[in-house]
């Protein structure tokens, strides 16, 4: 009888630890750091004026910058930037953005003067990594638009 409670609870360790080490399980839970993410990027156009041929209109880009983790996220920086499709260079500037509540959003606003085209638009949260993370590499979003 001794022998078969052995062998039996010997084969309940045994399955254990391959469980244990099998795991998917993160190492440190999401619930235990912030997550900073653009969750969506949406652009007004305006029209300005025409001059020689070329017309030019007023861009208001709005970036969903979302905590997704479960505790503050501090005060950082984001960038957003653009560049004209097919260009080699583009510009950008960086948006104090404010601190994010758990489960939080906030629209992150940034206005250019751009001309007829196609651009590549795009924001970054947290460009300076002052803020740590549960995953850094989720901080980008980006869209092309075209003006006509």
């Amino acid at each position: 009888m001794k022998i078969k409670v052995l062998f039996y609870i010997s084969l309940l360790v045994i399955a254990s630890l391959f469980l244990i080490q099998n795991s998917s399980a993160s190492p440190v839970p999401n619930a235990i750091m912030p997550d900073l993410v653009f969750t969506n990027i949406t652009y007004k156009i305006s029209f300005i004026n025409t001059t020689n041929s070329v017309t030019y209109w007023d861009v208001r880009v709005i970036g969903t910058l979302t905590n997704n983790g479960s505790i503050f996220a501090t005060s950082s920086t984001s960038s957003s930037g653009l560049s004209r499709v097919g260009s080699t260079s583009g510009y950008g500037q960086a948006i104090p953005t404010p601190s994010i509540m758990p489960r939080v959003s906030t629209k992150v606003r940034w206005n250019f003067v751009g001309y007829t085209g196609q651009y590549s638009m795009w924001f970054h949260a947290d460009v300076f990594n002052n803020v740590t993370e549960f995953d850094e590499t989720n901080n980008f979003i980006g869209t092309i638009i075209t003006l006509p």
